[in-house]
């Protein structure tokens, strides 16, 4: 090599300085993204519209308005448009959401009303996890005495002292004394009220919620390391007896329809009796049930809208996954069935699925196959924790959802209170034929409906017959063969649980009164210390 090719000492000096400089700054850049803080879990919002059926919900193309503020808000969301239920009544439903496992899995039913304390639910994990969890239920089920409030650090009720007056005062200011539809106005007018006569008081959900996030704010979070919270909130102004305000009233039924929402009889007597075939409701009577049903779905809207914003003007939606669902529908007459017993019927099992998630879930609508237990795997992986019933589970996460899935919906106990009060009336009924429990398959779409009692089924084609009114199980042996098969192997590998080892909840006289008012209790046996064998919700 000459003398003029062999580098410089200077020359080497700086190529050694500037090879420092890269090593130094490749080491800033590895340090600065080391030391990049993972983003905050998010906080959960979860909102059940407790007995609200999807096709009644403009959001889900029903042609009156009854949710156009979801329509509006839900632009920002993802709908998903085909969600089923684990269960057609409340125990079992929320069970599902509660622990990711299937009705026969956690054992919370007609015959069971407590959940077993052996399984882990999603407040207890998210609490385990660093989580503020609150609950407010205006659902008798969902509370201490149904075991549903385990992991919850709060959980409140419009009959909680706190709130016991304000919710009676709601409750009076939505009463006519001209409704002879149900049983409240007469007690109210007599000043009899009880605390198990206290619902559609929604209101005081958002207001309950709001005192505690910010009673929590002040005496826990740190700006250096807030915590996430947890709320679940039960909204019960669709149930029955349904006592919408005039405006919701006129503002979704004929005008001539109004003043006969207040005269149809909707007593529990009336409603089961025309369920067993001992009594019928005219077309006019079943509209105007079905209308003054859509007047609380529209109520239910401008809760939800009130909702939000009071939180959003507070600041607590940052930062916040919020989702709307229900536990199941309603009855309005299909199959002549009232109220959400003996039926695993799309009237009962089909429930709305909202998620505003923008972050980790695009805005629009989503036709793919999911149930509202799917947000119990969902919460956790957003939340960075490990999901227990992982390997056993039938939830699917939202994040994720297949494009094909057989999902199962069940019915596991007869609510039994009915018959014994029919039985009254009419003591030559015989109840055997809704003694059964059911099973519901949903794949692509067809459906298949199994009795338990003999084994009896029932297949629909979903797109050409919605309101399930023509039974394909004799005329399609194929598609009959296939589900049941599938079925087969879902119940194969969902184990039932087992009750022998659970305690018996015992009532307190006025626990037993709040749940017999809504319909939850046998009023023929005063001395019983056990629910009845009910789920109305």
């Amino acid at each position: 090599m000459s003398a003029h090719s062999r580098p410089s000492e200077l020359d080497q000096a700086h190529a050694s300085r500037l090879h420092l400089l890269m090593t130094l700054g490749l080491l800033l850049l590895i340090l600065a993204g080391c030391g990049r803080q993972a983003p905050p879990p998010p906080n959960i919002l979860w909102v059940v519209w407790d007995t609200v059926r999807a096709d009644r919900m403009s959001l889900y193309g029903y042609p009156i308005a009854t949710t156009p503020f979801l329509d509006r808000w839900a632009q920002k969301a993802t709908v998903f448009e085909n969600c089923v239920s684990p269960g057609s009544i409340t125990l079992a439903s929320h069970g599902s959401m509660f622990t990711g496992l299937l009705p026969r899995e956690h054992g919370a039913d007609n015959k069971h009303t407590r959940l077993p304390s052996r399984h882990q639910t999603l407040a207890e994990i998210l609490a385990e996890n660093g989580y503020r969890t609150f609950l407010w239920s205006a659902n008798p089920h969902i509370a201490k005495q149904g075991n549903f409030h385990q992991g919850f650090d709060v959980h409140l009720h419009p009959w909680s002292e706190r709130y016991l007056e304000r919710a009676r005062q709601i409750v009076r200011e939505k009463l006519s004394p001209r409704d002879k539809s149900n049983e409240l106005p007469r007690r109210y007018a007599k000043n009899n009220v009880r605390k198990w006569d206290i619902k559609a008081s929604g209101r005081l959900a958002g207001e309950a919620l709001l005192n505690w996030l910010e009673t929590e704010d002040a005496a826990v979070k740190t700006p250096s390391k807030p915590q996430p919270f947890f709320a679940f909130l039960n909204y019960m102004e669709a149930h029955r007896p349904r006592i919408p305000s005039a405006q919701y009233r006129e503002r979704v039924m004929p005008p001539h329809d109004v003043p006969r929402s207040y005269e149809v009889d909707r007593s529990w007597p009336a409603i089961w009796s025309y369920n067993f075939g001992l009594q019928d409701f005219t077309e006019e009577e079943l509209r105007v049930i079905a209308g003054t049903y859509d007047a609380t779905i529209a109520e239910l809207d401008e809760l939800l809208r009130d909702l939000l914003a009071a939180l959003t003007a507070a600041g607590h939606l940052e930062n916040t996954m919020v989702v709307l669902t229900s536990d199941h529908g309603e009855h309005l007459g299909e199959h002549h069935l009232l109220d959400h017993q003996y039926s695993v019927y799309d009237a009962l099992v089909r429930v709305p699925l909202v998620v505003h998630a923008p972050s980790h879930l695009s805005p629009g609508r989503d036709p793919r196959p999911v149930m509202s237990f799917d947000v119990f795997p969902t919460v956790l992986t957003l939340a960075g924790i490990d999901n227990p019933v992982a390997a056993t589970s039938h939830a699917v996460s939202l994040l994720d959802p297949k494009s094909r899935r057989p999902r199962l919906s069940e019915y596991t106990a007869p609510f039994e209170t009915a018959f014994r009060t029919v039985r009254e009336r009419h003591p030559e009924w015989q109840s055997e034929p809704w003694e059964t429990a059911l099973s519901a398959l949903t794949y692509d779409q067809h459906k298949l409906i199994r009795r338990a009692a003999d084994g009896g089924t029932e297949i629909y084609h979903l797109p050409s017959d919605p309101d399930e009114t023509t039974d394909l199980s004799v005329s399609q042996p194929e598609i009959r063969a296939e589900l049941e098969g599938l079925l087969d192997r879902h119940l194969a590998v969902a184990t039932s649980v087992r009750h022998d080892d659970e305690p018996s909840p015992v009532l307190s006289e006025e626990q037993r009164r709040r749940l017999e008012a809504l319909g939850y209790l046998d009023s023929s046996d005063p001395t019983s210390p056990q629910p009845a064998d009910s789920n109305t919700p």
